[in-house]
């Protein structure tokens, strides 16, 4: 199946999370997490995947949010993010 950037979204926008399988692995979206700002006040970055640009997290926001989520894999996912990138 194609890549349908426009699908995600319209999929994203009709509930809280959506698993999608990519080329480079698995990819959990989640549209609503308390205690994590909005896309729109999220610290980000701009990247390109096959031509295609988009507007990620930085390092930063993205421990600050699997820190508000909390769960285990949350963690697991800091710890592993500490080990790549030093614990900023």
């Amino acid at each position: 199946m194609a890549f349908d950037p426009l699908g995600i979204v319209r999929a994203l926008m009709r509930r809280l999370d959506l698993r999608v399988s990519t080329d480079l692995g698995p990819l959990h979206l989640l549209r609503d997490v308390p205690g994590v700002p909005d896309h729109q006040q999220l610290e980000r970055e701009r990247v390109e995947v096959d031509g295609i640009a988009f507007e990620i997290p930085t390092i930063d926001a993205l421990r600050t949010m699997k820190r508000e989520a909390g769960r285990d894999k949350d963690r697991v996912d800091l710890a592993e993010l500490e080990a790549l990138h030093g614990d900023g």
